[in-house]
């Protein structure tokens, strides 16, 4: 049986000048809330592109791999293979810089695959074109519980989503938002709760 990887909850939100460790009770999301943040906040989204951990083991890996960061992207090139280089530029860039060079960046040893990145995560909705092939794959971490404590780290996040969308018509870049809140459907347990200090709901 999968066992929770992690024993306390801190992250790293990072905005345009300071980088924070904060340490604070967390909700549990849903699809729905999800989608009424993202809407509250006019982020013009693809439901297919809509991701989220799929388990509290794989939110114990993220936790583990320093991956629980808003914003945060992960860059993969065609074949897969996560490269190394960093395309966001400096950390107040509003766009993701040189997506274009992502398939002449080192890969990373061949040490992780898309594939394998992705078994930790769930889309919200099917794509219509289950076979394409892309150019370049790029995931962008973002966290309704984020906005508690640095509202601009999740708008920095929609930005970067924005532009790979219409800064590079010459690409076809599959993109994907990945939610990294704790998720209602994995049905913790107490202790679980306990751990990740779940906010007690008020009676």
């Amino acid at each position: 049986m999968k066992k929770l990887l992690l024993l306390a909850c801190i992250f790293s939100l990072a905005s345009c000048t300071i980088t924070r460790k904060i340490n604070f009770e967390l909700n549990k999301e849903t699809d729905a809330s999800m989608l009424a943040f993202l809407d509250r906040n006019n982020v013009d989204y693809k439901k297919e592109d809509l991701a989220t951990l799929n388990s509290a083991y794989a939110y114990g890996l993220f936790s583990n791999n320093g991956y629980l960061q808003v914003p945060e992207a992960h860059f993969f090139n065609r074949d897969g293979y996560r490269v190394n280089n960093n395309f966001r530029g400096t950390n107040c860039g509003q766009v993701i810089k040189n997506a274009d060079k992502i398939n002449t960046a080192p890969v990373d040893n061949k040490k992780e695959h898309l594939n394998t990145f992705a078994e930790n995560f769930d889309c919200m909705a099917v794509p219509n074109e289950t076979q394409v092939k892309y150019d370049a794959y790029v995931v962008i971490s973002w966290g309704i519980f984020a906005d508690k404590d640095v509202h601009e780290a999740n708008e920095t996040a929609f930005k970067w989503y924005k532009s790979l969308k219409e800064d590079y018509p010459d690409m076809k870049i599959k993109v994907i938002l990945l939610n990294i809140d704790l998720q209602e459907k994995w049905h913790l347990t107490k202790e679980q709760e306990e751990i990740l200090g779940v906010a007690k709901k008020s009676s």
